[in-house]
């Protein structure tokens, strides 16, 4: 934080590299590696314990509020389940996805922290999950790159989870308990009416398999 001639601003380093995305496409045989990659940085983030950040149950919890193509009674349902998800003081990126990982000869660098919060790692997973399987592309990607967006995706979603839970110890079906709040608040967020499509028929099926185990 600085003051310049009586106004408040903040200076930001300046970050010299690419895109982990912008290397996958242009790198394809590495995916794999890249993949494995992405979950271990997630991993080693999730390891450190925050203070003094929002709280992400709370966000979420807002987030579902916003969702206009849910009933109260949907809303209500997801509340309670979101209520009995195990809390958590790690810290979590909120959007933690290749196109926020800049490759720098120093490193890799996480970046986009607005969405930073307090709470639980496999609620993070599961929206990095999501975003992986259904996000919106980032423009300029090579014409081969997008012919082989579905298994590009999904390779690189099957190796990063896979390694996720390789290294952390849990297991999938406790990222899975936290699709439900995390997908709902998804829609929350301004995203392409395409991706709004494929998360509300994946919202439909959670609250289908949700009403049936109540």
């Amino acid at each position: 934080m600085v003051d310049v001639e009586g106004k408040k601003g903040i200076v930001y380093e300046r970050i010299v590299g690419i895109t982990m995305t912008s290397y996958i496409s242009r790198n394809l045989w590495n995916v794999d590696k890249e993949a494995k990659r992405l979950a271990e940085l997630h991993y080693e983030l999730h390891k450190t314990e925050s203070s003094g950040l929002p709280s992400q149950k709370n966000i979420v919890r807002a987030r579902i509020e916003q969702v206009d193509c849910l009933t109260d009674s949907d809303k209500q349902l997801i509340r309670e389940h979101l209520d009995r998800l195990p809390d958590g003081n790690q810290i979590c990126h909120g959007d933690f996805h290749p196109d926020n990982i800049m490759l720098t000869r120093q490193g890799p660098v996480i970046i986009d922290w607005t969405t930073g919060t307090s709470g639980n790692p496999l609620a993070d997973v599961a929206r990095t999950i999501l975003i992986l399987k259904y996000g919106a592309l980032p423009s300029g990607l090579p014409a081969i790159v997008k012919l082989l967006i579905p298994s590009l995706r999904k390779r690189i979603c099957n190796k990063y989870v896979n390694r996720y839970l390789e290294i952390s110890g849990s297991a999938i079906d406790q990222i899975n308990e936290w699709m439900l709040p995390i997908t709902a608040a998804r829609l929350s967020e301004t995203i392409p009416e395409e991706e709004k499509g494929k998360l509300r028929s994946l919202l439909d099926a959670l609250l289908e398999a949700a009403r049936t185990s109540a």
